[in-house]
């Protein structure tokens, strides 16, 4: 198999811990942010893009007031 590379927004590193999807239907895994860069090789990326609350998508806007 050939190795994709991975993203990670930046600012996910900052959380104490996020699920992952476990390669399973509703299997999720709780890791420490770190795991994503040092075993994964996840590069850091500022890809995350703001948006003014009337202009997000119906359930985020209401999430936002």
């Amino acid at each position: 198999k050939r190795r994709l590379r991975v993203f990670v927004q930046h600012s996910i590193l900052t959380l104490d811990s996020v699920l992952i999807n476990g390669g399973r239907r509703g299997y999720l895994i709780e890791i420490a942010p770190s795991v994503l860069v040092s075993p994964l090789g996840a590069t850091p990326v500022e890809c995350a893009l703001e948006r003014a609350p009337d202009k997000a998508p119906s359930g985020v806007r209401e999430a936002c007031e």
